[in-house]
């Protein structure tokens, strides 16, 4: 039978008869990965705890919340997403007094804050991680009492321009309340620079093999008041290549970097070795961790979603380039599949076929 081509609009419950018992993932994995995060960043006990996985490409990324609530009532939160080794790619810590205006003046100065973020990356990305504050405009300033720095990895001197980190500090409270990066990105080989071709020869490349030419182009006038007034033509030089075309610094040839930044984690032989190095440093599950771990123990893996599927509809879909994700809506708890073949909706047990298509 061939497989399905469009959408047969399946919206139902189907009690599958069959045993489901195999597990989504080993309980430890989560645990490991919880415990390097929160010792990474000294997360306390909260009394909640959720996550979610989202496995693609064969990489699975966790995205994990914390709350709590004071005496006064006031919410505490804390999301995290990380990796299979417990790197942290994203934190955030929220409540109503992170962002409230300073009423008597930011408490600490901007360099202190700088000192701060950078323990803070020191931490997350190791000693080594080749970051230097980016000297912007908007670098130091964000909301009223917070600071904001910018970070881009320096290798040799020379820009890693797709490894980007914002880190931010509350003025107030001393502390980093959000981090945004990509740790893979170190996972990269980055070629030496020693046998670069010089800024001379580079330029005489960038003209021989991509060539520049003269080109009329036009600019809008206006004045005051947004009256607009008779466009103005101009000559400009620009490059005759096709676009996004550089000259390669060590081969001297015509490249294309129009797709430079890293959209997908990837990761090394070296790092894979790596990938189960992940220790406890003194912490344990918190019994909100516990509790949503256990919760999860019945969960079927995305490759036995597929033979449900299989089963259920009479089909033959592979589990090649198969993604899935992990996640819990009003307490109860799905697995979401798709291929190109297929997407589908089941309960996380697979007794249930949620949403096919």
């Amino acid at each position: 039978m061939k497989y399905l081509k469009r959408i047969i609009g399946v919206l139902m419950s189907v009690a599958i008869m069959s045993s489901v018992s195999v597990m989504a993932a080993d309980s430890g994995d989560y645990e490991n990965v919880i415990l390097s995060v929160r010792n990474t960043l000294s997360i306390p006990d909260m009394d909640e705890f959720r996550y979610t996985t989202d496995k693609t490409n064969g990489k699975t990324t966790y995205r994990f919340s914390w709350s709590d609530a004071d005496e006064d009532g006031v919410t505490t939160s804390v999301d995290v997403t990380a990796d299979e080794k417990g790197r942290v790619y994203s934190y955030s810590k929220y409540n109503d007094d992170i962002y409230a205006d300073s009423p008597n003046g930011k408490k600490i100065s901007v360099a202190e804050g700088k000192s701060i973020a950078s323990d803070f990356l020191n931490k997350v990305l190791g000693q080594n991680n080749e970051l230097k504050l980016e000297n912007s405009q908007d670098s130091e300033e964000y909301y009223d009492n917070i600071y904001q720095f910018r970070y881009m990895q320096y290798h040799n001197d020379i820009p890693v321009v797709y490894n980007n980190v914002i880190v931010s500090v509350n003025a107030d409270l001393g502390e980093v309340v959000s981090y945004s990066g990509n740790p893979s990105c170190y996972d990269i080989s980055l070629p030496e620079s020693n046998n670069r071709i010089s800024f001379e020869e580079s330029k005489k490349a960038y003209i021989d093999k991509i060539g520049i030419e003269p080109v009329y182009k036009i600019r809008n006038k206006y004045s005051y008041g947004n009256i607009k007034k008779d466009p103005e033509a101009y000559i400009a030089y620009i490059s005759n290549g096709k676009y996004g075309e550089a000259i390669d610094a060590l081969s001297g040839e015509s490249v294309n970097i129009s797709a430079y930044m890293l959209y997908n984690r990837s990761m090394t032989e070296e790092s894979k070795a790596a990938e189960n190095d992940i220790t406890d440093a003194g912490y344990g599950l918190t019994y909100a961790e516990k509790e949503e771990i256990e919760k999860r123990v019945n969960a079927v893996t995305a490759e036995k979603a597929v033979d449900i599927i299989n089963n259920a509809f009479n089909l033959n879909c592979g589990t090649t380039d198969l993604n899935s994700q992990y996640y819990s809506i009003n307490g109860i708890y799905y697995i979401g599949i798709s291929s190109k073949e297929m997407s589908a909706i089941l309960t996380q047990d697979g007794s249930t076929i949620v949403n096919f298509y």
